[in-house]
């Protein structure tokens, strides 16, 4: 039996209790330790949620489990780990959000966004320096767990290798942490389940980011936007529906004043059909980040064909350009040029995609990883 312990609510965790469920059936249990009464993005895994108090009855029935899958190292989910017996068979599910909390913030900003950053960081402090405070010391209190927590890990998966080797240069006291490979989500059923032969009719609308968060350094790419004068488009659309929310009203102001009716931000969450069926019109897609983030939106635009820029500093891009995947460092938007990329290129990046997010290939990753954890 396997004990999954979902750190966040999610839609990852659908996908990962429907692959778990076909390779190993009925040998999958799913808790989430939270002081919420309800789940609003999980849908389909059965998930029972467990009160913070009670972590210590979880604790003395982790010896029923074979593994313990914690999927994104959250608070909660580090402080278990923390209170268990040493021989506990600890897998840690790395999303990224878990680790890059550990790291520090300035190195994932662009100029622009730096000085966003600080301006509403100083705001909160103002408006109230006691809450303030007492977040920071949440935010200390939880690395403090997380690090002691991550020492216990025997195994771990990263999004990829090249993600899995920057965690440890960063942090090399755990570079005895086994990597397995894995994904959440496939490509036909999740990544672009509409219809994968469809090739989707190209509208001149540019997909930036995916989130209201400040690594995404929106206004950096504004900028380079409003200077390109080659690059053709109708509507920006700028996902905003989730993130930090003082960050995304700044953004939506910022948008509007730049770009008029042309910027069109999502701010209530789509269905996965509609929003999917949105981004793949997308003529241009740009992200970025400099950490590693937004990549299922990445994966759909690729797929449907987007021309793709990015962060050349992202460890997405390095991943995706060391397997031969035709996308393009933001930077060259700077020269005033507009891009297209031929029938062969849109088929070389389909490829790319298929060969990580296939349903046979993330079936074989599930029966190869539950084989290790098991050993």
């Amino acid at each position: 039996m396997i004990l999954h312990i979902a750190g966040l609510d999610s839609i990852f965790i659908d996908m990962a209790y429907e692959i778990f469920e076909e390779v190993y059936p009925k040998q999958n249990k799913f808790i989430r330790i939270s002081s919420e009464n309800n789940l609003k993005y999980i849908k389909k895994a059965e998930v029972e949620l467990i009160k913070p108090d009670k972590i210590g009855l979880v604790v003395k029935n982790l010896f029923k489990y074979k593994v313990v899958i914690i999927h994104y190292l959250d608070y909660f989910s580090a402080k278990l780990v923390n209170l268990s017996d040493k021989n506990v068979n600890f897998h840690w599910m790395a999303w990224g959000g878990d680790y890059y909390e550990l790291m520090n913030i300035y190195d994932f900003l662009e100029p622009k966004t730096k000085r966003v950053f600080d301006k509403i960081d100083t705001k909160a402090f103002l408006i109230n320096p006691y809450a303030y405070k007492k977040y920071k010391e949440f935010e200390d209190n939880a690395k403090r767990e997380k690090l002691s927590a991550i020492k216990k890990f025997k195994s771990c998966t990263f999004v990829f290798k090249e993600e899995y080797e920057f965690f440890i240069e960063k942090f090399p006291e755990f570079r005895n942490l086994i990597y397995i490979p894995w994904n959440y989500g496939t490509l036909e059923e999740h990544i672009y389940p509409n219809n994968l032969d469809e090739c989707k009719e190209k509208l001149d609308y540019i997909l930036v980011g995916h989130g209201a968060s400040f690594e995404s350094n929106h206004l950096d790419i504004f900028e380079i936007l409003i200077r390109n004068h080659n690059l053709n488009y109708e509507k920006l659309i700028c996902p905003l529906s989730y993130g930090f929310m003082p960050y995304r009203d700044f953004i939506l102001k910022q948008g509007y004043k730049l770009f008029g009716e042309k910027f069109y931000p999502l701010t209530e969450f789509l269905s996965l059909h509609n929003y999917i069926d949105l981004i793949s019109k997308c003529k241009y897609a740009i992200f970025n980040h400099k950490k590693q983030e937004a990549l299922g939106n990445i994966a759909i635009t690729m797929y449907s064909g987007s021309v793709v820029f990015m962060n050349s500093n992202s460890p997405i891009y390095r991943f995706l350009k060391n397997r031969g995947a035709i996308v393009f460092d933001i930077n060259v938007l700077k020269n005033g040029n507009s891009f297209t990329l031929t029938n062969k290129e849109i088929e070389i990046n389909k490829n790319i995609i298929k060969n990580i997010w296939g349903k046979e290939m993330i079936f074989q990753k599930t029966v190869n990883l539950i084989k290790t954890l098991k050993r």
